[in-house]
């Protein structure tokens, strides 16, 4: 018997249910397009270009007024931050390219980066580390930190061998110094830190110990490196002969004082002196007594030895 085809009339309501059909055996090829639309949906609620369907079948207004944050200053490389509003920003002076990330600047008092180490406990953690690796292993002098002027021309680097390049000076605090202490010592070692370096002159006179009459200037240098001082003096073609005989001769005006102790007493004096023999007392003074002098010319180099007064 031929099947009579039953158009959507005959059928009842609910005449087919669930429990009637297979499963899966309507599909999407099954349904024409646009055969279920919102009408056809028992969800709760108004649908509007404002809604939308929620999971419990109901139409809902969204809530959440950040769903789609603004983005401003978008370019390429731009790093993004947010800028406190809920909206992002592309920030012109912080860009990365993959490779290189580069910050640059405004004119300002205050640095451009600072890191900072929050940690409450001591020698805990690297502020800042700086890695050279891709070398083969090995150390070299090339610059892994470095410092370039206006025209890109470096001031300052530090390489990975632990070598320090400068076009300026290293200045080091009072009372420190470069420390010495990875080398052997002595047994009666006491320090280890080169903490003073100084040159410059004075102006020495020779005199009379007991009084001011006759005495004269000479011209002088000297370089300090650590407690020792290498001192330069000069007298050249000077009349003495108003210096009382008998009264001990004496060159004052050195540039420091030794600390007069079982380890200082002595002054050692090297260079040609004619017509006066000279050895030292006590301080910075060094005298002779005047038996008869009548012209001097003395240049010598005196080094102070020992422990300075300073």
């Amino acid at each position: 018997m031929a099947l009579t085809q039953i158009s959507t009339g005959g059928i009842k309501d609910d005449a087919v249910t669930d429990a009637k059909l297979p499963a899966n055996s309507v599909g999407n090829s099954e349904m024409k397009d646009d055969a279920v639309g919102v009408a056809e949906l028992s969800a709760t609620g108004t649908a509007s270009s404002s809604t939308f369907l929620r999971g419990d079948n109901s139409w809902v207004t969204p809530t959440d007024t950040n769903t789609q944050r603004a983005f401003a200053n978008d370019a390429n490389n731009r790093v993004v931050t947010g800028d406190g509003s809920g909206g992002l920003n592309g920030e012109a002076n912080l860009t990365f390219n993959g490779t290189k990330l580069t910050l640059s600047g405004v004119s300002s008092a205050d640095p451009i980066v600072e890191f900072i180490n929050t940690s409450a406990s001591a020698n805990e953690g690297e502020v800042l580390k700086l890695r050279a690796s891709g070398r083969g292993g090995g150390v070299d002098d090339i610059d892994v930190f470095k410092i370039t002027n206006d025209s890109d021309s470096r001031t300052f680097g530090v390489s990975n061998a632990g070598t320090i390049n400068t076009t300026g000076n290293i200045v080091i605090a009072s009372g420190k110094g470069i420390d010495f202490s990875a080398n052997s010592h002595a047994t009666g070692m006491t320090s280890e830190v080169l903490d003073s370096y100084e040159e410059g002159t004075f102006t020495p006179t020779i005199k009379s110990s007991a009084s001011t009459t006759g005495q004269t200037d000479g011209t002088g240098s000297y370089t300090k490196i650590g407690n020792v001082v290498h001192a330069k003096i000069c007298f050249a073609n000077k009349s003495l002969t108003n210096i009382p005989n008998g009264d001990f001769c004496e060159i004052a005006g050195l540039p420091f004082n030794a600390v007069h102790d079982t380890h200082s007493d002595e002054m050692a004096i090297s260079g040609p002196m004619v017509e006066m023999g000279i050895a030292q007392r006590n301080g910075g003074i060094l005298e002779r007594q005047i038996i008869q002098i009548i012209s001097v010319h003395i240049i010598c180099k005196i080094i102070l030895l020992g422990r300075l007064g300073m």
